[in-house]
C-alpha cells in the first residue's frame, strides 16, 4: 500500500439487493477471497476456474500497488461498502468496454503507472463473470444502452 490513512472504505453506500447481479457476485467473490487470504472460504456463484485466477490477478495488483487496502464487509452482510461498490462497478465497467469511465474509476484504486495493468485484469475478470452469467450480463448491457439513448 502506498498511502495509509484513517479513511474507511467500509462505510455503507448501498444494500446488496440494489446492485446488479453481476456486481453482487463480484462483491461476494471479493469478500470470500478476503476472508481466507487468497482462497475463497466458501463457494461463491460464478467463482470457479478462470474467474478464480482472474480475481487473484486483480487483487494481487491491488494489494501490491493499491492506494490503500480495500475494506470489505463480512461475507453475509447485506450492506455494501464504498470500496466493494467501487471494485464491482470498476470491473463491470471495464468489461463492458466503457474505457474512459473504467480508467477514471481505476485511478481511484491505483496510481497512473499501474492503471493499464489493472484495467486489463479488470476486463479479464469482468469477461469471466460475464461468461459465467451470460443472461445477466447481456441484460445489464441492454439496460445501460437504453438509459444512454
Amino acid at each position: 500500500m502506498k498511502h495509509v490513512r484513517d479513511m474507511t472504505g467500509a462505510a455503507p453506500v448501498a444494500v446488496m439487493d440494489a446492485l446488479p447481479q453481476t456486481e453482487q457476485a463480484l462483491v461476494l467473490a471479493l469478500r470470500a477471497w478476503r476472508t481466507q487470504a487468497g482462497r475463497p472460504a466458501r463457494p461463491v456463484p460464478a467463482l470457479s476456474g478462470a474467474p478464480v485466477a482472474a480475481l487473484g490477478e486483480i487483487l494481487e495488483i491491488l494489494d501490491r500497488y493499491g492506494r490503500r487496502a480495500l475494506a470489505c464487509h463480512a461475507p453475509g452482510c447485506r450492506r455494501v461498502g464504498g470500496d466493494e461498490a467501487l471494485f464491482a462497478h470498476f470491473v463491470t465497467t471495464a468489461a463492458t468496454g466503457d474505457r474512459e469511465d473504467a480508467m477514471m474509476l481505476g485511478a481511484l484504486l491505483v496510481d497512473a503507472a499501474m492503471l493499464l495493468p489493472l484495467m486489463h485484469a479488470a476486463q479479464q475478470l469482468g469477461l469471466q463473470f460475464a461468461r459465467a452469467m451470460p443472461g445477466v450480463h447481456r441484460a445489464a448491457c441492454r439496460r445501460d444502452a437504453a438509459a444512454i439513448h
